[in-house]
């Protein structure tokens, strides 16, 4: 997994993770962090089902706007668990592009 962990940090530090909400500060934690977050990823997936019920990932809700009259429900997660869900993600895509 640490190929794909280490290919969600390197996306998320060149793409960021939202275009609606302003960047989360974690986001340059995770450059200047880099192998400290591969840590924490390797963690959350060695014990899944206790670092979701230690910390489960939090988010922010807002309605953001979509021209000058509409709206749409917007949510960011936990910059972190999006970390961890892109990796799985990315291992998903690659399992089904070659299977």
């Amino acid at each position: 997994m640490d190929e794909y962990f280490k290919r969600a940090i390197s996306n998320v530090i060149r793409h960021g993770d939202t275009d609606i909400f302003p960047f989360p500060l974690e986001n340059h934690i995770f450059f200047d962090k880099q192998l400290d977050c591969l840590a924490l990823l390797r963690d959350i997936h060695r014990d899944f089902d206790g670092s979701l019920s230690r910390y489960p990932p939090a988010h922010e809700s807002a309605l953001a706007p979509v021209n000058y009259t509409g709206f749409r429900w917007a949510t960011q997660i936990d910059p972190l668990w999006n970390l961890y869900f892109l990796a799985l993600v990315l291992s998903i895509a690659e399992e089904s592009r070659d299977g």
